[in-house]
């Protein structure tokens, strides 16, 4: 059952995390750029139906074409712009993002009921210590000053072991020649993938 204008609500404003620096995200809004209403941000507290002084003066709850997807419509220029969930696209922002930064802000200590579990090397360096290298100079070990546990910060890329080099070899002529996907899992022999 679709969700009618009258219990829906335009998402609060979400901060994504980019770097340690807060930066807010806020797409529901006008995206017609020659309104005046371009930009500005549709009300998020729930308001009292029917005329009042409590409603949003710039857009009113709608729904785009089809009917299936809750809109908001700028009373300006009349433009429709889909509900968007501003927590999740700040959510997805954070994971690219995420790659962008030094290898010392992925890794944390894992130790479950220690101070720092889940505190980050690059965001607290106070709580972990250098505690030399592993082979090579850029794959550096900390240790939680807490706990005592080793930390390997690993620049080495993932690999394919050998056996399922083959097999991934295999998947991706598959997907690239777009074969459907059940029959790739069928012919690549994916049906059980503990296997692998």
């Amino acid at each position: 059952m679709a969700m009618t204008p009258r219990t829906l609500r335009v998402p609060e404003t979400a901060n994504a995390r980019i770097l340690g620096d807060l930066f807010p995200i806020q797409t529901n809004h006008c995206r017609t750029p020659g309104c005046a209403n371009f930009g500005v941000p549709a009300r998020t507290k729930r308001g009292k139906t029917g005329p009042s002084r409590d409603r949003d003066l710039r857009y009113k709850l709608n729904s785009t074409a089809k009917g299936q997807e809750p809109a908001i419509e700028c009373k300006a220029c009349k433009g429709k712009g889909a509900i968007r969930s501003n927590a999740a696209i700040a959510e997805e922002v954070e994971r690219i993002a995420d790659y962008a930064r030094p290898l010392e802000y992925r890794y944390a200590c894992k130790t479950e009921g220690c101070a720092n579990f889940g505190l980050s090397i690059g965001e607290h360096r106070h709580l972990y210590g250098k505690y030399g290298y592993y082979k090579t100079p850029e794959n550096r070990i900390y240790r939680c000053k807490a706990c005592l546990r080793r930390v390997l910060v690993s620049h080495k890329a993932p690999r394919i072991h050998a056996r399922n080099q083959s097999l991934a070899a295999d998947v991706f002529s598959r997907i690239a020649n777009k074969s459907p996907m059940r029959r790739t899992v069928e012919g690549a022999k994916l049906n059980n993938w503990r296997d692998y």
